[in-house]
């Protein structure tokens, strides 16, 4: 498991249990089970702030992250890079 230490505060997480916090830089990624243990997720915050999405695997949360940050909230450029690189995620997209 990775480390739950951070910065940041996300005691009061509400999307699911928090598994495990991925910081990258200015970027955390909490890795969250839904609330049936069902799914695991991946939901980045910049300096606190979350964004306004999820994701299915830590790459495409890492890729939406920057894309967000430098194109707003509702990019689709993360969706077009994952596209150009083939990403096996986006096959079927």
């Amino acid at each position: 498991m990775k480390s739950l230490e951070t910065k940041h505060d996300y005691s009061n997480f509400t999307w699911g249990t928090v598994v495990a916090i991925h910081t990258l830089g200015e970027f955390d990624i909490v890795e969250y089970y839904n609330d049936n243990r069902l799914l695991t997720s991946f939901k980045p915050y910049r300096n606190g702030n979350a964004y306004p999405c999820s994701y299915g695997n830590l790459e495409e949360a890492i890729v939406g992250a920057i894309a967000t940050k430098y194109d707003g909230g509702n990019t689709k450029s993360d969706t077009y890079f994952l596209r150009a690189i083939q990403h096996p995620t986006t096959k079927n997209a």
